[in-house]
């Protein structure tokens, strides 16, 4: 929901943001992002005495604003917005106006100044609509940051807890991200070697039977207490190595522990603190990862580095882009291109294959 600053409802903005979190299940960290861009973008119109039709007539200049005025709240407080930060909002902006379009809310005419839509006559030669409001985007110097296999264990044996310990391989080495390792729930994790001498239920298909063989566990999209999500758009199941067996034995031990999390069904719960027994969030476990790499690392560590090192070692190891869609639960091939880190001996090794392949031919 969506609110003045007398705490009246934004008919649009908010009914726009119902529909995509109950109607298309859209993922709650993805909502707040899209609630705080459009509560930018309606902040900035009441400023400037905009209502919603000339807001978008003049979106160049909200694209101003964003980009000279800095960041007035949370960790960014007082830095520039990035082009790919900006180019966010107006996506959040744009979707809010489709929709208000399609429901009568403003005049359908508005999208030509969000769009340079195709002219009717000889559509066929041109490639349709496109947005009119983008700000460039600088391209990646260097690919993205993944943790390496010494941080990994030294993350491992700076971990005070069992739990966290089996956290960390959760995503170092099944690969999951925050979201869906926070999401698990003890009827997804069946870590047994015949699961259908046992009747385990496929979390994914109530009252369907397991059939999937081999220790492993069920990644489910699914509505969570703690506001974990699974961004995959599709259930998928992974492996679970022997390794990993003994880590999660130690964490059921400590987990026991808890009497306040004996009723939850949530997998990852906090082991102490007012909300002991709960489910932890995201937020939890980046502050986790925070004071973990601050005395174990010499630089900071993220969770999803873990999953970036995941896709590297089996990439390494020889697993075909294919094998890491599956293992990492990709709708599209395409997803695996920012997760392939090339070493400097990989690249090394393959310059002195090309030179000894030269090299024999000219003998």
């Amino acid at each position: 929901m969506v609110v003045d600053d007398d705490y009246h409802r934004h008919p649009l903005a908010s009914r726009w943001l119902e529909t995509r979190y109950f109607g298309r299940a859209q993922a709650e960290t993805t909502s707040a992002e899209y609630a705080s861009s459009v509560a930018l973008f309606l902040s900035w119109a009441e400023l400037t005495g905009r209502d919603l039709t000339h807001a978008a007539r003049d979106l160049h200049l909200f694209v101003s604003f964003l980009a000279t005025t800095p960041i007035e709240s949370g960790r960014s407080a007082g830095s520039a917005r990035t082009a790919g930060r900006i180019n966010r909002i107006l996506m959040a902006v744009r979707e809010m106006y489709r929709f208000g379009a399609g429901d009568g809310t403003v005049p359908v005419e508005v999208i030509g100044h969000l769009y340079e839509l195709a002219a009717r006559e000889g559509y066929q030669s041109l490639p349709g609509s496109r947005v009119r409001h983008r700000r460039r985007e600088p391209r990646r110097a260097s690919e993205p940051d993944h943790a390496t296999s010494g941080e990994v264990l030294a993350l491992l044996r700076g971990a005070n807890t069992a739990r966290d310990r089996f956290l960390i391989l959760l995503l170092a080495v099944l690969g999951l991200r925050v979201g869906q390792a926070l999401g698990l729930r003890h009827s997804d994790v069946h870590l047994v070697p015949d699961v259908w001498s046992y009747g385990l239920e496929d979390p994914a298909r109530p009252g369907e039977r397991c059939r999937t063989a081999g220790e492993h566990l069920h990644v489910v999209r699914r509505r969570n207490p703690n506001g974990a999500w699974s961004k995959a758009r599709f259930d998928f199941c992974v492996q679970v190595p022997p390794i990993m067996l003994g880590f999660y034995d130690a964490f059921m031990v400590e987990r026991d522990g808890v009497a306040e999390s004996a009723s939850n069904d949530m997998l990852i719960v906090a082991l102490a603190g007012p909300t002991r027994g709960e489910a932890i969030t995201a937020r939890n476990v980046n502050k986790l990862f925070e004071r973990l790499s601050s005395r174990a690392c010499d630089r900071p560590i993220v969770p999803h580095m873990l999953r970036h090192f995941a896709a590297s070692e089996h990439l390494s190891a020889g697993a075909t882009r294919d094998e890491l869609q599956a293992l990492l639960g990709w709708s599209n091939i395409a997803s695996a291109q920012p997760y392939i880190h090339i070493s400097d001996a990989q690249r090394r090794a393959a310059v002195e294959r090309l030179a000894d392949r030269l090299g024999n031919g000219a003998r």
